[in-house]
């Protein structure tokens, strides 16, 4: 049907040409543009991952520049370093030529000069955008500092949970500093030595307790009988954690005669009845060993019942008319339960810098032999300070006793003497067996230098081994910063690498979820033009027929 009022043809053809300008449109923006989604609108879900990212890239791009920036320092820092090792090993050559060669140590302290304003100037040039790693500007003393530290942007990390977060690298310039204004650079006096260690250096402590006995005064000669005898209880290692063994111990006239080989039954020396009563020991089993000194003789345990307990005890249960050679007469010489202390002198207050620690080999009753290391963190810790000096023998009590935790020692200050006791209650074998071993003192600093660089004056052959050994100790000192910043190089390039790599990968996955397809957008957007034309010319044939009408009231 045909009408005037309502064009269907043209309507359809008008839709037809709105929907192919509308592709159109939207091809000629991927063709222009190069994206699938450049807005929201396109894909909500892949338009915020894809922002999140570019933004992610920027903040990588930023992270990149800085570690660049952080190489440069590094590098120049480790330049520097790596200039000073070899001035400085020239240097310490002229001081031990100086030693050689006295006529000439005004010409070697002329190089010397010279070496030490090279050896400055590289420190203060070793600059990069107002950040110095080797000529550094604390007021403090290094050497008493806890924490000294410049940071490096190093990474960018976005967490699970969508946080943003940057990784900075440390670098520590309590290690790099060559000269400090407040001092304790590594070409400076360094204040580190520990001394005496309070005593503890040189030490070589090993001393173990006493096995137990019992002393008796020989009470002279005695004669047993046919029917008689002298009988007692013997009691071996009884202790403060045993209860220890019994022996019935029996001398009778049978055991004296075979002994002494007599027929009298009579013992009449002291030497006789060590003899005799060994002999009685033997006999009841029990593991004991008589000594004599003058006129005492003494039951000593060899502490072989198996109890921890170091003692001797005699109960006399038959005598000869209240006689027993002298068992009846037990003397104030008993020792019972003895338990390894040793000590030391208090020699002085020392202070515990920072990275420098002290270790000694400690063996408590033959257990396995343990290094036991003392560093500032501990004595700070143990003391309840913060400086790391040890002022007084309380304190050095205080911080061995820290140091020996769980080891079995007690450790405790009498007057001006530090004691090492044995804990009966972790090692409770007393006597012979109770030992303790002190040994192998040492330190990390070993000698170091007691004067600056720059003050080194050959002049004076005094001091020429103290400038010896501490220029040693510098060079060393120097050659672990080098290593150090090396390793620091290394990991900030291979940072820097993987950040280069990140950031084209984050680029690449951008380009998989929002760029177009410039082939395909090129092919669609031809056809959609000749879809467009096609819809125009069908607007235009649409459009014609109601002309066709009128012609029909003509």
């Amino acid at each position: 049907m045909t009408s005037i009022l309502t064009n269907s043809t043209s309507m359809t053809a008008l839709q037809a040409l709105k929907a192919a300008s509308s592709s159109l449109e939207a091809t000629q923006g991927q063709v222009s543009t190069g994206l699938r989604i450049s807005e929201a609108s396109h894909n909500a879900a892949y338009w915020s991952i894809a922002t999140t990212m570019r933004s992610d890239n920027m903040a990588l791009s930023t992270v990149s520049d800085a570690l660049g920036l952080g190489i440069a320092r590094a590098d120049i820092a480790y330049t520097a370093l790596d200039s000073t090792v070899g001035l400085l090993s020239d240097f310490s050559a002229k001081v031990i030529l100086a030693k050689d060669q006295p006529d000439n140590r005004a010409k070697i302290q002329t190089e010397l000069e010279n070496l030490k304003q090279q050896i400055a100037s590289i420190a203060t040039s070793a600059n990069f955008n107002g950040a110095n790693w080797l000529n550094t500007e604390h007021p403090g003393n290094l050497a008493e500092l806890s924490d000294y530290k410049t940071a490096i942007v190093s990474s960018f990390v976005r967490s699970p949970e969508g946080h943003a977060s940057i990784g900075k690298t440390d670098v520590n310039l309590l290690r790099t500093s060559l000269f400090n204004v407040g001092g304790g650079g590594a070409l400076q006096a360094d204040p580190r030595s520990l001394g005496d260690i309070g005593g503890l250096r040189g030490q070589s402590l090993n001393t173990n307790g006493a096995m137990g006995f019992q002393d008796f005064g020989f009470t002279g000669a005695v004669a047993i009988g046919d029917t008689e005898a002298i009988r007692f209880t013997l009691t071996l290692d009884e202790g403060l954690h045993a209860a220890g063994q019994t022996f019935d111990v029996v001398i009778d006239k049978a055991l004296v005669s075979a002994e002494l080989g007599t027929t009298d039954g009579q013992i009449n020396t002291i030497a006789e009845m060590q003899r005799v009563l060994e002999a009685a020991l033997n006999d009841a089993g029990a593991p004991a060993v008589v000594s004599i000194a003058g006129s005492r003789f003494a039951i000593r345990s060899e502490e072989l019942t198996g109890e921890s307990g170091s003692s001797v005890s005699v109960a006399l249960t038959e005598t000869i008319g209240g006689q027993a050679a002298g068992l009846e007469n037990p003397l104030a010489g008993n020792i019972r339960d003895s338990y390894a202390t040793t000590g030391l002198l208090f020699a002085g207050p020392f202070r515990v810098h920072n990275d420098v620690e002290f270790s000694f080999e400690i063996e408590v009753s033959g257990n396995t032999p343990v290094r036991i290391t003392i560093d500032r963190a501990m004595v700070d810790a143990a003391l309840g300070t913060t400086d790391g000096i040890v002022a007084d023998p309380d304190q050095l009590a205080v911080l061995l006793d820290h140091a020996l935790d769980g080891q079995g020692i007690n450790v405790v200050a009498t007057s001006n003497f530090v004691r090492l006791l044995i804990d009966d209650t972790v090692h409770p074998n007393a006597g012979s067996r109770s030992t303790i071993a002190l040994r192998d003192v040492a330190d990390n600093v070993g000698i170091l230098p007691d004067s600056d660089l720059m003050d080194v004056d050959v002049s004076a052959p005094s001091a020429l081994d103290n400038y010896i050994s501490g220029l040693d100790g510098m060079l060393k000192k120097v050659m672990t910063a080098a290593s150090e910043l090396g390793a620091l190089k290394k990991s900030l390039n291979l940072q820097a690498d993987f950040a280069k790599s990140l950031s084209d990968s984050l680029s690449r996955g951008v380009g998989q979820l929002v760029d177009a397809n410039m082939d395909k957008a090129s092919t669609r957007l031809t056809a959609l033009q000749t879809q467009q034309q096609l819809a125009i010319q069908s607007l235009q044939i649409a459009n014609a027929n109601p002309q066709s009408i009128l012609q029909l009231f003509r």
